[in-house]
């Protein structure tokens, strides 16, 4: 497999991980209210979404012949990641006026760090 491809296969399948974390998450919260569900989905959404902007900023032009390039691509999106994390967490709290803060950051950060953790048994 090219190596474009099989990075661009991985980075689907660790969207798809965190997609399936997500949903597991909303189930486990759903007894604590529909509200927490709520929280749990925007921040869950928020960490897929900042990782779905930076795949696509660094997969968009990725070219092995020049890892300078890659690195540069690389950095920026990261700050487009983070920008978009930003703007979802803005919007979530602007838009709503009870949002439960524990159950959106929990679930960021649980939609965030697990499939990394977990990226050596389920994405090669």
């Amino acid at each position: 497999m090219l190596p474009q491809l099989n990075h661009r296969f991985r980075a689907r399948k660790f969207l798809f991980v965190q997609g399936c974390i997500l949903l597991a998450s909303i189930g486990l919260a759903m007894p604590f209210g529909i509200l927490v569900a709520r929280d749990v989905l925007c921040g869950g959404m928020a960490a897929i979404l900042g990782n779905l902007a930076l795949i696509r900023w660094v997969f968009k032009r990725y070219r092995a012949s020049y890892p300078g390039a890659l690195i540069k691509q690389f950095f920026i999106g990261e700050s487009v990641r983070f920008a978009v994390i930003v703007v979802i967490f803005l919007a979530v709290i602007q838009g709503f006026d009870d949002v439960n803060m524990v159950a959106l950051l929990a679930a960021f950060f649980i939609v965030q760090v697990v499939p990394a953790i977990l990226a050596n048994k389920f994405i090669n």
